[in-house]
């Protein structure tokens, strides 16, 4: 009930909706104080929010712009890294390739050293045999012709003189001479 009694005071009034010239008087203040807060918060705040705008905007594009040379600089380093990298795999490449060919000319100079220290044992083992083989055929010269003296003295029963003796043995040497001795 009590807004009945709300709605029957209005009415009793009725300045609900009514302009009068209070009505006009009180808006007419209000919307004087709103425009003298408006124009007084304007005075005030219009250069600290410009200026807070302003250097958040210049914020914002400093952070942009460093990040854009930050994304170039790290560019430029992988491209830099991947260059010199691609640098090391090639001097990498040529170490391998010169130690490849030092090994190489170190197996080929260990390979002709091995050859010549053969050669040289041949030819030593060579120079003994024949030297051997010149023993032999001189100490079988001299069996032959100690052993064909004895034989002879015993068959004719004389001595023989040292050229006809001389003579003998050269006749007998070019006869085993002209067979060949095997080792």
């Amino acid at each position: 009930m009590n807004y009945l009694n709300l709605i029957a005071t209005i009415t009793e009034n009725e300045r609900l909706f009514g302009l009068d010239s209070q009505t006009f008087i009180q808006a007419a203040a209000h919307l004087l104080n709103i425009v003298a807060l408006v124009v007084i918060l304007t005075w005030l705040l219009n250069k600290p929010v410009k200026n807070f705008l302003k250097n958040r905007a210049e914020r914002i594009n400093n952070d942009i712009e460093s990040a854009k040379a930050a994304k170039t600089e790290a560019e430029n380093l992988k491209a830099e890294y991947d260059a010199k990298l691609q640098d090391i795999e090639i001097e990498c490449e040529q170490l391998l390739g010169e130690a490849r060919k030092k090994a190489t000319e170190m197996q080929n100079a260990i390979v002709a050293d091995a050859k010549t220290e053969a050669d040289r044992l041949k030819s030593l083992a060579e120079k003994a045999v024949e030297g051997e083989w010149v023993k032999a055929k001189t100490e079988m010269r001299d069996a032959i012709i100690d052993t064909s003296l004895a034989i002879s003295a015993k068959v004719i029963g004389e001595n023989f003189e040292p050229v006809v003796t001389e003579k003998l043995l050269d006749e007998s040497l070019k006869e085993v001479e002209a067979q060949k001795w095997q080792n």
